[in-house]
């Protein structure tokens, strides 16, 4: 069984006189890469709190910092329709993602849509077009768990990677 190194991290700061809270989820692809980031991020907040940690860092500057560490590594913006704590959220978020990532927009090719999220309806909106769109299971809330989720295909030499 093969396994990803993930995390989901809180992002709350001010852009554009505006405060912004967005969640994202960073993979890694091994433990070095994920180390290096742990090291990076353990410098600028507390990564050791219960549940998600709180990273006073722009969104695009955490991606940066993953990126550092690891080329590898992913960010993908999480539940992206939340209203306070997702970069398109109503609240706190931004009106389209290049807000959000600016010169680094290149590097988001995926979107996590959430579970309050109505699938046909993404696909209807032509600007998400672009984006790999996965839905995750929330694990905090027993009855949603496995409500959702993502089909990887994967060719055997990628899987005889380990």
């Amino acid at each position: 069984m093969l396994f990803m190194l993930s995390v989901e991290i809180s992002n709350i700061y001010k852009k554009n006189e505006k405060v912004r809270k967005v969640h994202s989820l960073i993979y890694s692809p091994d433990l070095v890469s994920a180390n290096r980031l742990n090291k990076a991020l353990d410098k600028i907040g507390n990564i050791k709190s219960d549940g998600r940690p709180i990273i006073g860092m722009q969104t695009k500057d955490l991606l940066q910092t993953a990126l550092d560490a690891s080329e590898q590594n992913v960010l993908i913006p999480a539940h992206i329709w939340t209203p306070h704590f997702s970069v398109l959220g109503a609240s706190s978020g931004f009106d389209r993602i290049e807000e959000c990532f600016e010169e680094l927009t290149s590097h988001i090719f995926a979107l996590e849509t959430g579970l309050s999220s109505d699938p046909p309806l993404n696909w209807m909106i032509s600007d998400l077009d672009r984006f790999v769109l996965v839905s995750n299971s929330d694990a905090h809330s027993p009855s949603k768990l496995a409500r959702e989720a993502n089909i990887f295909t994967m060719g055997t030499e990628t899987a005889d990677k380990g």
